[in-house]
């Protein structure tokens, strides 16, 4: 995790750091979390051959998830 904030690592696990990097992003986009509020730049979108439509609808049906993925985060064991 110590790489999230460093999308242009090319190292070779850096796929992991850059989908967390991306989510937070998105997530801020929908003023959640302390994020910067920058923009996920376009070469991430491309590199993961990502249609930011698609990921947009993504992320709404987890928004509207919400309630459920609470549910479910409170009911797993630690």
């Amino acid at each position: 995790m110590k790489y999230q904030h460093e999308p242009c690592d090319a190292g070779k696990h850096s796929a992991y750091p850059t989908l967390v990097f991306m989510a937070l992003r998105l997530l801020r986009q929908h003023e959640i979390g302390k994020a910067s509020e920058e923009e996920i730049p376009e070469f991430l979108v491309e590199r993961f051959e990502l249609d930011p439509e698609e990921v947009e609808r993504v992320v709404e049906k987890v928004l509207e998830s919400n309630d459920d993925i609470i549910a479910i985060a409170i009911a797993s064991p630690s």
